[in-house]
């Protein structure tokens, strides 16, 4: 048996209404922070729900559209990993992430929640991109740093054109947390090594203490050593952490 639409709206507005007949101010003011209570603890549980259930559904996509998929042609790198299947790249991800977007308007989130949703989304696609990344040799060059960017790019581009309706100041926001995964394949375009930067370091300043040519020696010597016991080493992935969004709850007149 099913409840009919809006009693439970129903019977807390008579509840109010008794309460204030009987004007038992107390007991009204218990009342409603226990009913705030209630609905974040609900809309929390079911908003968590929601954010596991598109994770589960992106996850099996992100390697095939962000790391692997590549659309520039001409771009030469280490061994090249197995060809992505077809329908694997962006446009597949775009996809899954449009339904996504569909089945929360259908079901009338609000405008806040369904932000809070997409940035825990993205946060999740950024955190694993980036773990994948850091455990696979053949993606770290400059040739994969340049397609995976290129991928990244389509994924920003959707956020901007698809979420513009919530505000540009929420668009950036969700734009925030892909950071991590582009500004570690910037290092990959960079094609600097850290001698080479300190190389064409100029001090701003007179007073700067300028980069010796001894200096740099034995950074090259101390990364030399570092890079030699861990050569045979197995990668070890970073802990998946959860973005928890601050929600914000809209009021509303029943």
């Amino acid at each position: 048996m099913s409840l009919l639409p809006g009693l439970p709206a129903y019977i807390l507005f008579m509840m109010l209404r008794h309460m204030d007949h009987v004007d038992d101010e107390p007991k009204m003011h218990q009342l409603m922070k226990a009913f705030r209570n209630g609905v974040k603890k609900v809309l929390k549980k079911r908003a968590d729900s929601v954010i596991n259930l598109l994770e589960r559904q992106v996850e099996r996509l992100i390697v095939g559209a962000i790391l692997e998929y590549e659309e520039i042609s001409g771009l030469s790198g280490p061994a090249r990993a197995p060809p992505s299947p077809p329908g694997a790249g962006p446009a597949r991800l775009k996809q899954q992430l449009a339904q996504a977007h569909a089945t929360l308007r259908a079901h009338h989130n609000s405008a806040p929640l369904t932000v809070s949703i997409f940035k825990q989304l993205f946060y999740y696609i950024c955190a694993y991109s980036l773990n994948q990344l850091l455990l696979r040799k053949d993606l770290c060059c400059w040739a994969k740093g340049l397609q995976i960017r290129y991928n990244i790019s389509h994924l920003e581009t959707w956020i901007k054109e698809q979420l513009a309706e919530y505000g540009q100041k929420s668009v950036e926001e969700i734009l925030s947390v892909l950071k991590p995964i582009t500004q570690a394949v910037q290092l990959l375009q960079a094609r600097k090594s850290m001698a080479d930067i300190l190389n064409m370091y100029t001090p701003a300043e007179e007073y700067e203490v300028k980069v010796t040519r001894e200096f740099i020696h034995e950074i090259q010597k101390k990364m030399q050593e570092k890079a030699a016991p861990n050569a045979d080493k197995e990668p070890v992935s970073i802990v998946k952490f959860n973005y928890i969004g601050k929600l914000t709850y809209s009021y509303f007149s029943l």
